[in-house]
């Protein structure tokens, strides 16, 4: 992860691998997304490559805002076998103006459980795999 939040999370579980994508970190996203962070994950074959979608929509795809996530997210992407987005229902039907991936690039959308129905066929008319998420309890 990029994350200096998922990394603190995840180093609370001792049987999962953890390993720390470097660079300085950007506040703003809240991980490293310079050209030290994207330039690593050309050098690791990711079994499952989880991003955030800032925007997704039929028309622009996945897209960010910041230009600099955007190519660390693309870089991500394309070092992984398996690829999931998590898109928060606000950003479904939004666009952004740097484009990370086009949405058959993507295995799996998880969205949240209030979703609308226009945003949940936009994706599944473009064939994607959308798994809704439960409401957090």
């Amino acid at each position: 992860t990029n994350s200096v939040e998922v990394a603190a999370a995840a180093s609370r579980r001792p049987e999962l691998r953890l390993i720390m994508i470097g660079g300085a970190v950007d506040h703003g996203v809240g991980g490293c997304i310079d050209g030290t962070a994207t330039l690593s994950l050309a050098k690791l074959n990711i079994d499952l490559g989880v991003i955030g979608a800032c925007a997704a929509s039929a028309s622009a795809g996945v897209s960010a805002h910041d230009p600099y996530d955007a190519a660390f997210k693309r870089a991500l992407l394309a070092a992984s076998r398996e690829r999931l987005v998590l898109a928060m229902s606000d950003k479904l039907g939004a666009r952004a103006p740097h484009r990370v991936a086009e949405l058959k690039e993507i295995d799996t959308f998880v969205v949240e459980h209030d979703a609308s129905a226009e945003a949940l066929g936009e994706l599944a008319a473009a064939g994607c795999n959308t798994l809704v998420a439960d409401p957090a309890v």
